[in-house]
């Protein structure tokens, strides 16, 4: 009796298992030691010619380790491990050439004459099938209690792997990122302290100052202090997003009571830059449900960058409106030196400045502001349409 070999189908939760297997990012990776050593295990257990640890991704099978293959990928038609993530836990399967699925399969019916199949799934703590230890025979065969155990050890093994390499890359980038950090404050922080140690220096040295150069002096003293003030409140609220330690208090917020603060804030320190500074709020703007402590953050950030930047005669203005899908839309729009071409995909990373070599602030910023947003149900994108300066566009929910 002859029958056509059927090819895998989906897993009923295909996508869910795509997902989880593009988190570990092991597809198409170089040979690893360890994963080798499962296979090699896998192969001596069950005195099998074929071992594999398999990972199955869309359509397709890439072989991370193997042995008696020489190969790293074999299509995902006639895979043996894309029906095994159909079962529960194993497939084994004692003689190809009498299950209605491998019945005229290419690789039961010629080179190189599969005849038995044993593999354990490779499930993801969240119990999602993402590939297989397998090993395969030419001949038919069974697989005895102890060594199915051990294969089932060994996928658990192979899971773990992919944890322990997954946790590693993440602690790569986190120390990666916290060098450059590192690097960054201590150049940030030598340019206030050199003004404030300089200045430090000049009264203590000349106790015959007049009132105006003591008056000069002591508003060097202060922006050198803000700036300092600035760099330390950045990473404190950096650190704290970082661990999840913002607490909120959403509520019922009124529009026009965060601008008039804002307007309030602000008003005077673009005076004093000689920067046209506005904020206007359309008719019968919807209060918002937000924290209004973390939204006026925000604000303050995106507008003290703006400042940052401006020149004299510059114009920075804040403008509120409704916006379709029940959310009202707050536009920073001003007219300073705008993003750097190719850097709009980057802007909200940490550590980004527009100016590499200034000294003004770490690049923490819009990262707080986005991450802030986020925790508010809002967003925030740069309006790339705008080339008279930088257009920052953000939307809260209104309230329902």
């Amino acid at each position: 009796m002859t029958a056509n070999y059927c090819e895998p189908p989906d897993h009923d939760k295909e996508e869910a298992r795509l997902a989880a297997l593009d988190r570990y990012k092991v597809l198409d990776t170089p040979r690893e030691k360890e994963f080798d050593e499962i296979a090699r295990l896998a192969s001596n257990i069950c005195d099998a010619p074929i071992a594999v640890v398999n990972f199955i991704g869309r359509r397709r099978q890439f072989f991370k380790a193997e042995v008696g293959m020489g190969i790293r990928e074999s299509p995902f038609e006639t895979s043996f491990c894309g029906h095994a993530l159909l079962e529960d836990d194993v497939l084994v399967i004692p003689d190809t050439t009498l299950d209605s699925r491998f019945q005229n399969n290419p690789l039961v019916m010629g080179e190189p004459n599969l005849r038995f199949y044993g593999g354990v799934l490779i499930r993801t703590p969240e119990d999602l099938p993402i590939g297989t230890v397998c090993v395969l025979d030419f001949k038919t065969r069974s697989l005895t209690d102890r060594q199915l155990d051990s294969l089932k050890l060994l996928s658990q093994h192979a899971m773990l792997l992919l944890q322990l390499r997954s946790n590693m890359e993440d602690l790569d980038r986190s120390l990666s990122f916290q060098e450059r950090l590192l690097q960054v404050v201590s150049h940030d922080l030598r340019t206030p302290l050199n003004v404030i140690k300089i200045n430090s220096g000049i009264l203590s040295e000349n106790p015959g100052l007049n009132d105006s150069q003591i008056a000069g002096i002591a508003n060097r003293l202060m922006v050198a202090s803000d700036s300092m003030q600035h760099l330390v409140d950045d990473l404190l609220h950096h650190d704290s997003l970082y661990r999840n330690e913002v607490s909120l208090n959403p509520r019922r917020c009124e529009v026009d009571s965060l601008m008039e603060d804002l307007e309030n804030k602000f008003v005077d320190l673009a005076k004093d830059k000689s920067i046209n500074f506005s904020v206007t709020t359309g008719e019968e703007v919807s209060a918002i449900h937000c924290d209004p402590a973390r939204l006026s953050q925000v604000f303050s950030n995106l507008c003290s960058n703006a400042l940052k930047f401006c020149s004299p005669g510059d114009r920075l203005s804040v403008s509120v409106q409704n916006a379709p899908g029940n959310l009202v839309r707050f536009i920073f729009e001003d007219t300073g030196p705008g993003i750097p071409p190719g850097s709009e995909d980057s802007i909200f990373e940490p550590l980004w400045r527009a100016d590499q070599q200034s000294a003004e602030g770490i690049g923490l910023g819009l990262s707080i502001v986005k991450n802030l947003l986020e925790r508010l149900d809002g967003t925030i994108r740069l309006d790339t349409e705008y080339h008279n300066g930088a257009r920052f566009i953000c939307e809260i929910p209104a309230c329902s």
